[in-house]
């Protein structure tokens, strides 16, 4: 893609927010892989001072075992999780950084070619005159966009939802299957995630019927599900470009 093209912002920051969800997630992994380790680390440390013959540098290090090891048994449990609160985090700035994706870019669209604004979709909505006026084009565009999706149907979902925006600019298309169903089980764990606290209601299991879990379950995310949104989420990026 040119760096010239009007989109090329937009696909820059998708990308490098993407690169920013899978590392600030292999850190945190890291972090309590780090954490279960620490009381053995800070008892071999209070070894090594007495066998230096500094004491009082190994009391120290003896001081802080019992704090380490209650850290480390909540890591822990996080561990043998699948470290499912991260997975979770980051499946929740995933589709946050799909639905700015889709913004940004019918934004950018629509500021390189206004004549967008003429289509059938923007031509249905209808906005206070007086407040329209007073803002700046920018802020129009905003409004108009923010209202775009209000009336888009609230059971859009998933790649339905993105392409609700991209297609008023002539970005929009067929999504192949495979990758429509992934991206909207992502878009509906999101939502279970942010509005029930992972705790699996009849909503998600309608929409998720392949989901081999029951009312009242703890929604876990582990580290193949969290690869699979991220990959169809990036292959879902691709297909538009």
């Amino acid at each position: 893609m040119s760096p010239k093209s009007p989109i090329a912002p937009a696909v820059e920051r998708f990308s490098t927010e993407l690169h920013h969800i899978d590392t600030v997630l292999q850190i945190a992994i890291r972090g309590v892989q780090a954490t279960i380790a620490a009381p053995q680390a800070l008892k071999a440390l209070a070894e090594w001072s007495e066998a230096a013959d500094e004491p009082e540098k190994a009391a120290e290090y003896t001081d802080l075992v019992p704090h380490a090891q209650t850290i480390a048994e909540f890591a822990q449990s996080e561990s043998e999780m699948g470290y499912d609160t991260l997975h979770k985090d980051a499946v929740v700035a995933l589709w946050s950084a799909l639905e700015v994706m889709a913004h940004d870019i019918t934004l950018a669209r629509i500021s390189a070619q206004p004549t967008y604004l003429e289509g059938e979709p923007f031509a249905q909505i209808k906005l206070p005159l007086a407040e329209f006026h007073q803002l700046g084009d920018a802020d129009r565009l905003e409004l108009l966009l923010r209202e775009m999706r209000r009336r888009s149907s609230p059971r859009a979902a998933g790649a339905t939802a993105l392409e609700s925006l991209l297609s008023t600019v002539g970005m929009g298309g067929p999504v192949p299957e495979p990758m429509a169903r992934v991206l909207y089980e992502l878009h509906q764990t999101r939502n279970l995630i942010v509005h029930r606290g992972g705790i699996v209601d009849t909503t998600f299991l309608k929409r998720c019927p392949w989901a081999e879990l029951k009312k009242g379950d703890r929604l876990t995310v582990g580290h193949d599900k969290y690869i699979a949104f991220m990959d169809a989420a990036a292959a879902y990026f691709h297909e538009l470009l």
